[in-house]
This record gives C-alpha cells, sequence and structure tokens, in this order.
C-alpha cells in the first residue's frame, strides 16, 4: 500500500513540476479596468494576457464611441475578475444570474511608437459577443439582443490584426447570453506581435488537430482489435473513450476543424455543439466503468472477508441508465432548457467520478495486474476531466492555465501508460517464450514417451476392436445365410411364373424385409370358409391350384429385423401352410392375432413392432387375383396404365391400433401379360438426388411403368441401376428395399 501511494505521489509531483513553470518577473495585469504596457517589451516578452480587474456594465450595452471620450459620462459600472463567468460577480451583494447582457471594457495603454502591427487574440466568448477596439468592430459571433427573441448563440474564436494609431487604446465587449448556466469571458484575452500570436494560435491548432488524430485513429485501431477478439470487450471500450474524447474536441476545441464548421456551416450552431458536448461527457464515466470491469471483472476481498466485484454490475447498470434517460433529454430539449439543469445533475456526475476512483484505488490496493498503470492513466484523466468540467460549467481556471482543456494531455499520459503496460505484457510473452524454448526439448520427450504409451494403448484397443468387429460380422454373416435358408431361394420362387423378380437389398448385413411363397391345391371353398381351405375332396366345388405370395416390411432393419422376419415367416407357415388359411384378408388378421400375441407375451407394456405387407392369391385357373394389404400396396400395370390398389391403414402387430381389426379384400380378374408389383417403402422414402430429398411414391410408379414392358430379370438389374444413382456416394441408404415383380 506504501509503495502505491508512494508511486502514485511521485507521478503527479512530476505532472505539477513539468505543468508549472516559474517566472522570476510577474507580467503586468488589468487593474480598475487599465493595463499600462509602456514599458512592455512586445519583442522580449512576447504575448500577454489581459488578466485582471476589467470594467463591467451590468444589463448595458454601452456604446464603444463614448469610451474614449472624458466628457460623456458612463453608466455605472463596477471592477470584475476577467477571466471568469459572470455568474461569479455580485451586484447589490447578489450574484448575478447566467442569463442577461454585459458590457466589458479594457483600456490598454501601449508603448510607442504607436504604429507596431499587433494582434489581439479574441477567444471564445459565452455567448454572442462584439468585439470594439476604439470605434471598429472588428469581431462579431451570433446575434446580441437584450431578450431570448431576437437572439443567436454562436461561439467562436479568432485572431484580429491591429494598427493602433494612439498609445491608448479602448478594447470594449457587448455580450449577451440566453440560453446556457454560465456567461462572460471565460478565457484570457491576448495581446502581442500578430505575427507571433499567429504563430500561437497555429501551433496550438496544430498540436489539437494531432491529437484529435491520435484520439480518432487509437479509436477506430481498438474497434479493429476488438472485431478480431470479441471477447475481449476492453478494446472497445478503449474505443469508445477515444472517440467521445476525440467527438468533444470536434464540436469545442481550439483547431482549423472547429473554426472552419463554426464559420461557415449554418447546421454547426451552438444547440448542437452544446448538446454533443454535455452528451460525450457525461458518457465517459460509465464507459470508464465499463473499461474497468473489462480488465478486472473478478471479485475481491473486502472488510470482514467479504467478496466483492471491483465494478459492480449493479452499479454499471445505474449508471447506463440514468446517463441514457438524461443524454436522451438533453438531445430532446432545447439548450436553454437542459443547460439550466446541468448545475443539479452534476453530483450525480460527481458520484460515478466517485465510484470509478473507488473501483480503480481499489483494484491497485488488491495487486491486480498492470492495475497500477491503469489507475494512474485513468486518475490522470478523470483529475483533468475534472479540471476542463469546472472550467466549463464555472469558468474557474484554478491553476491558472489559461483556459486550455487538460484532457487531451492526460489522454496522451494515458496513451503512454497503455504503452508501457503493453510493453510489460510483451515482455511476459518473450519470456515466457524463452523460458518455454529452454524446456520445450525435455517437455517434447516427455510428451513423446507419453503419446507412444497412448498410442501402444490405442493400438491394443484397436486390435480388441477389430477381433469383436471381426467376431460380431462373421455371426451376422451366418445369420445372413440362415436368413436366406429361410426365406427360401430367390430364384426358384422366379420360376414358379410366367416372368418375375425379387430385387431384396438389406441396409444393413441382414434384412428386415422378406418375402414368402406358398402354393396349394385346394377347393373353392376357401372363399367362404374365412379362408380356410378343405382339400379332403369331400367338398363338390373343382379342385384348384393357387399360388399365394407375401412382401412384408418388419419393424428395424439389420438384427432385429432380422427376428422380426423368422417370426413372421414361421408364424405364415403355420397359418397357410398348417392351417389351410389361404384368403389374404384372412391371413392377415390371422397373423396379426399370433404376432401381438407373440410380443405381448414377452413385454407388459405396448410395443409399436409389427410388419407392413401385401398378400396376394393367385388363382391362374379363373385368372383370378385376390389382394390384401397391412398399411402397404400393390401395382398393377395393364396395357402402358398403372392401377393402384390400396391395402388397409392397419399395420400387423403393433398395439398403438384397435384390436379388432379388419383388413379388406380385393378381388379382380387378371389378363394376359399382367404385371403385379409388391414392395416394401424402402426405396420410395431412400434421400438421394441432387437435392438429396426422398425418392417418393409419384416417381417411383412412373419408374415402375418405364420398365414394365422389359423381361423381369432386366427389370431387375434396372431397379438395381436406379436405387444406386439416386444414392450415390453422398448418402447412405436408410432402410431394407425390397421390390418384387410378377406378369401373369
Amino acid at each position: 500500500m506504501k509503495s502505491i501511494l508512494l508511486h502514485i505521489i511521485v507521478f503527479f509531483s512530476c505532472v505539477c513540476i513539468v505543468g508549472c513553470k516559474s517566472n522570476t518577473t510577474p507580467p503586468p495585469t488589468v487593474k480598475n479596468g487599465q493595463i499600462d504596457l509602456s514599458q512592455w517589451n512586445f519583442e522580449g516578452n512576447r504575448i500577454l494576457k489581459l488578466n485582471g480587474e476589467w470594467e463591467f456594465y451590468w444589463n448595458t450595452l454601452a456604446d464603444p464611441t463614448q469610451f474614449g471620450k472624458s466628457q460623456v459620462k458612463l453608466p455605472k459600472s463596477q471592477f470584475v475578475k476577467v477571466p471568469s463567468t459572470w455568474t461569479n460577480y455580485e451586484v447589490e451583494g447578489k450574484n448575478l444570474p447566467p442569463h442577461g447582457y454585459a458590457t466589458y471594457c479594457v483600456r490598454i495603454k501601449l508603448p510607442k511608437p504607436t504604429n507596431m502591427r499587433l494582434g489581439i487574440f479574441i477567444p471564445k466568448i459565452w455567448s454572442a459577443t462584439k468585439v470594439w477596439v476604439n470605434d471598429d468592430l472588428i469581431h462579431t459571433s451570433g446575434i446580441i439582443a437584450k431578450d431570448y427573441a431576437n437572439y443567436e448563440n454562436r461561439i467562436l474564436e479568432t485572431l484580429v490584426e491591429i494598427e493602433p494609431k494612439q498609445q491608448e487604446v479602448h478594447l470594449v465587449i457587448q455580450v449577451a447570453n440566453h440560453d446556457i448556466f454560465v456567461a462572460g469571458l471565460m478565457q484570457p484575452f491576448k495581446i502581442g506581435y500578430y505575427g507571433e500570436l499567429l504563430e500561437s494560435t497555429s501551433l496550438q491548432y496544430s498540436w489539437t488537430m494531432m491529437w484529435l488524430g491520435i484520439l480518432l485513429a487509437m479509436g477506430l485501431y481498438h474497434f479493429v482489435l476488438f472485431s478480431f477478439r470479441r471477447k475481449n470487450k476492453s478494446t472497445l471500450y478503449f474505443g469508445i473513450i477515444s472517440i467521445l474524447i476525440a467527438i468533444r474536441l470536434i464540436v469545442f476545441g481550439n483547431h482549423y476543424i472547429y473554426e472552419y464548421l463554426t464559420a461557415h456551416s449554418n447546421l454547426f450552431n451552438f444547440a448542437i455543439q452544446s448538446k454533443v458536448y454535455y452528451g460525450t461527457t457525461f458518457w465517459l464515466p460509465p464507459i470508464a466503468l465499463l473499461y474497468i470491469q473489462s480488465l478486472f471483472p473478478d471479485k475481491v476481498s473486502f472488510f470482514f472477508n467479504k467478496t466483492i466485484p471491483i465494478v459492480s454490475k449493479k452499479a454499471i447498470r445505474v449508471a447506463l441508465i440514468v446517463t441514457t434517460i438524461y443524454t436522451t433529454f438533453i438531445l430532446v430539449v432545447s439548450p436553454v432548457i437542459f443547460t439550466s439543469t446541468i448545475l443539479f445533475y452534476q453530483p450525480i456526475f460527481g458520484i460515478f467520478i466517485a465510484y470509478l476512483f473507488f473501483a480503480i484505488i481499489l483494484a491497485a490496493i488488491k495487486r491486480k495486474q498492470e492495475s497500477l498503470f491503469q489507475m494512474l492513466g485513468i486518475l490522470t484523466m478523470v483529475l483533468a476531466g475534472g479540471h476542463d468540467a469546472i472550467l466549463t460549467f464555472t469558468g474557474n481556471d484554478f491553476l491558472g492555465l489559461g483556459g486550455i482543456e487538460l484532457l487531451p494531455l492526460a489522454f496522451s499520459i494515458f496513451l503512454s501508460l497503455q504503452f508501457l503496460i503493453i510493453a510489460r505484457r510483451f515482455s511476459r510473452a518473450f519470456l515466457f517464450v524463452e523460458d518455454l524454448s529452454a524446456n520445450l526439448e525435455k517437455k517434447v520427450e516427455e510428451r513423446t514417451i507419453e503419446v507412444t504409451q497412448k498410442n501402444n494403448e490405442i493400438e491394443k484397443k484397436n486390435e480388441q476392436l477389430q477381433l469383436q468387429n471381426k467376431n460380431i460380422t462373421d455371426s451376422i454373416q451366418y445369420a445372413k445365410r440362415i436368413q436366406k435358408a429361410i426365406l427360401g431361394s430367390q430364384q426358384r420362387i422366379e420360376e414358379k411364373f410366367k416372368d418375375a423378380f425379387i430385387f431384396l437389398q438389406a441396409r444393413d448385413i441382414v434384412s428386415g424385409d422378406f418375402y414368402w411363397y406358398s402354393e396349394a391345391t385346394c377347393n373353392q371353398d376357401w372363399l367362404f370358409n374365412d379362408g380356410i381351405s378343405s382339400n379332403n375332396g369331400s367338398s363338390h366345388l373343382p379342385m384348384l391350384d393357387i399360388k399365394i405370395v407375401v412382401a412384408a416390411d418388419c419393424t428395424g432393419h439389420g438384427v432385429p429385423g432380422a427376428f422380426m422376419t423368422i417370426m413372421g415367416n414361421d408364424l405364415l407357415n403355420e397359418i397357410v401352410n398348417d392351417q389351410c388359411v389361404h384368403k389374404p384378408s384372412m391371413i392377415l388378421k390371422q397373423l396379426d392375432k399370433k404376432v401381438r400375441a407373440t410380443l405381448q407375451s414377452q413385454s407388459e407394456e405396448k410395443t409399436d413392432d409389427g410388419m407392413d405387407m401385401t398378400v396376394i392369391t393367385i388363382d391362374e385357373t379363373h385368372q383370378k387375383l385376390y389382394f390384401s394389404g397391412a398399411k402397404n400396396s400393390i401395382l398393377l400395370v395393364r396395357r402402358g396404365d398403372v392401377f393402384r390398389l390400396k391395402g388397409s391403414i392397419y399395420p400387423v402387430g403393433s398395439a398403438h391400433y384397435k384390436s379388432n381389426r379388419d383388413y379388406q379384400l380385393h378381388v379382380f380378374e387378371t389378363q394376359p401379360d399382367d404385371v403385379i408389383y409388391m414392395f416394401s417403402d424402402g426405396f420410395q422414402d431412400q434421400f438421394g438426388g441432387n437435392q438429396g430429398r426422398k425418392y417418393m411414391t409419384k416417381r417411383f410408379r412412373s419408374f415402375l411403368l418405364s420398365i414394365s414392358n422389359l423381361p423381369m430379370q432386366e427389370q431387375k438389374t434396372r431397379i438395381k441401376q436406379e436405387f444406386d444413382a439416386w444414392v450415390t456416394d453422398k448418402y447412405q441408404q436408410t432402410d431394407d428395399v425390397l421390390v418384387m415383380g410378377i406378369r401373369l
């Protein structure tokens, strides 16, 4: 703590020593409205400020031509301190109000000869003003009036060359103010050789322009930094602070931009200037709080071991809300209204500044990294901002700097400290790199050993996984052979028809789609006895040969789906071959009951497992086809047209539908060369193509129609080609695919 205080004392002592200069002989000042420069050497002593006791005429716009005439009686006057706001003056024991008008006068006795090429620097005067030297009007800013209606505020400084023809000069200034809370001669007038004043003014303007450029460049630079590193918000807030100070300089600074805009732009009037100036000023503390919070976001211990954040989020929220409300008020109302409230807002502004001080000092006490430099830089800016605020609000130049704003200089100190912080961080980074390089070989060796060990472990794991994968794959391949044996040979089934094909492509090794075929010789009474045939010859109806074909899509695919196919195959054998049920609707109904009974017996919960399938019974003797479907349909192609025969809305199995299900029976007469297509939904629902969409039912029907006149084995080849072309290498097969075609 003592070390920190010592640093602060040394730092500000240096600033004060640099900022102060000693004069062995004090320059002359104005006394009782007069200043004697008859012995003043303008060449040796250069420029002189006309500070001191000026004549002052309150609520009077005195005629400037009367001041040089001794026989003319002037209004009652008093002597007042200049520079200062006239609200500091007293008339009849009361401080003057900010709104009103007055005349100032100073009598200057020049050295001989009087034909010197002199200049008078006229600073910013609050507010409208006229300036005379003897009887000559040398400067006008705004419109002077005794009331607000005819008055216009414009604040403009200038340098005027004079060539006095007599030794005594009367400098008369008329000032009117009807809108802001400070008024009068708040900055010093200067007199000297015109060339030296011009050089001094140009130097000051150039200096301000340089800082303005630096501020704008730093602001934009930090905005760019923030765009690359958005997590580090300190660069954003620092950039905003830079831009805010730059804007303040633009609207009320001593530089060429201000001079040009004030003299040539009607839009750049006092109302705009004051709104922007005060708005940017009042936004500086909240943004500075955000900046400090972004630098030191963690909490620190405080009294009684209580942890608190260095900058409270609630305090920032209050500061932002209050500042937003007040600056919005400033933007909306006229200067005559909001300037009258600034004195009441100053305590709130002071609280924000005090809290900012507290946060900075707390960070420094807790020895946060670079907090001391941050504290010195920000304290310098806060103190300079306080000086500028007092100078602006009251006109009190208590440091005697001639009305110069210190914030740009303070910001330069702050920037220097920021550069020092950056240098320290780079230094630490380089030291870290050097340390890392020194130990790099050892660390690399350690990491190499560690990586080698990890690689060996991974290789062992991979070998185990490969072995397990091989065992699982071999088991599934064996299951595929079993499934193929159970379902029967595709070629054997295809040979049972005039022309037929079966295309089955599993998504995995084994399939959840399956086909089933059976044939029987039975009496025709199977149509009437709930689909149960009697083949014992007891019926009077003739015997006939029928073929039953099933295309089924079980829930799931891979191994779970394969188990369902085995169950479905066994139950179909039992229903059709053992129980002689040949009617498609009854086959589905019996199969539904048995599947639900089998699955429900294995689980107390309702299951959604089941099958979507189509069943056809072909009576080639009478050229009839009987069809029933469980959620699936079949397609009939006849003489270039395709017809869809829809199945029932119920699946086989699945406990999520009603238990008593009826499957509709469709009967139609066949014609030679009719083509029947039975299929699962795998082909239609496959994603692919250029846009990754489903193949869809309409496209599938059109495709089958386009190849229906081809031989069945060629159709099978074309279906395989179409499916592979649709899937391509971009997508994976999403489901098992089953397509069966039969030409009658």
